[in-house]
């Protein structure tokens, strides 16, 4: 009896040491494969990386010469002999100009994203002043208002701080703001407030429009997300300006985040740290 048993524990014990062995080669075979597998999907990352690149470069060219014909044709007549164009003329090249401009925006956008995409944004950090950007930054969104009913506030004092920052990328997360600000509020106001901050600075755009679900306060930093989750909103862009604000906010060494519920506006924050 005593060596049936043994026999059979033996046997239990050979058994169990082969599923062990089969489990553990089919443990290697994933683990190849999930390997491979990613080889596969960082080569097809720096792929669209590159192609996006490429495309972005292919399009700018013929897309600039566009623009810059257009404005020239609008805002230097003595270049063509001095005749003025007739007024019909002069609204559809303003219309080519524009959207010629939005075109270009949104291909800098993918140009943007390949580099975060593929690690190659660079940024130069220094010491940025604030007043020169947030006056330069609001006179231009005061000139996107059009017709609007909209009051552009400042709620800062004068002298304003210096944070550590790049200049040119602090702009563009502002107009991001500031744009999305103007696209989805049609009264009231859109205000601009700045104050210091556990160390930093905190800058914030502040509307009375539609507002934004809570529920999509996350997702609106993702790319290709827009505000309206129920249908096309023919205000919403490709829904790039948040996800590489959010980007170009953390490459800062800042954070950016929302306050907002539907009907009740939005609160944009950006802090960064102060230039010491």
């Amino acid at each position: 009896l005593n060596y049936q048993r043994e026999r059979r524990t033996s046997e239990a014990l050979f058994d169990n040491r082969q599923q062990l062995e089969k489990a553990l080669l089919r443990s290697q075979s994933l683990s190849e494969n999930l390997t491979e597998a990613n080889i596969q999907l960082e080569a097809a990352k720096n792929f669209r990386g590159q192609f996006l690149a490429n495309m972005s470069h292919e399009l700018r060219t013929p897309l600039n010469a566009i623009i810059g014909f257009s404005e020239t044709m609008i805002r230097y007549p003595q270049m063509y002999d001095g005749i003025p164009l007739p007024p019909i003329y002069q609204q559809d090249l303003g219309e080519i100009y524009n959207s010629g401009r939005q075109l270009l925006n949104l291909i800098n956008d993918i140009l943007d994203l390949s580099k975060v995409d593929a690690g190659k944004l660079e940024l130069h950090l220094h010491r940025v002043p604030l007043e020169p950007i947030t006056e330069a930054v609001l006179h231009i969104t005061t000139g996107l208002l059009g017709g609007k009913a909209i009051e552009m506030r400042r709620d800062y004092c004068k002298p304003l701080p210096e944070v550590l920052a790049d200049d040119t990328r602090l702009r563009q997360v502002l107009l991001n703001l500031l744009g999305n600000a103007v696209k989805f509020t049609e009264s009231g106001s859109i205000t601009l407030q700045i104050r210091p901050e556990d160390g930093g600075v905190r800058l914030s755009v502040i509307d009375t429009g539609q507002g934004i679900d809570p529920a999509l306060h996350e997702s609106i930093f993702e790319e290709f997300k827009q505000v309206n989750s129920t249908g096309r909103d023919p205000r919403a862009g490709a829904g790039l300006g948040l996800a590489i604000s959010r980007h170009l906010v953390a490459l800062m060494h800042g954070r950016i985040w929302l306050e907002s519920e539907a009907g009740k506006g939005s609160r944009f924050h950006i802090w960064l740290p102060a230039a010491e």
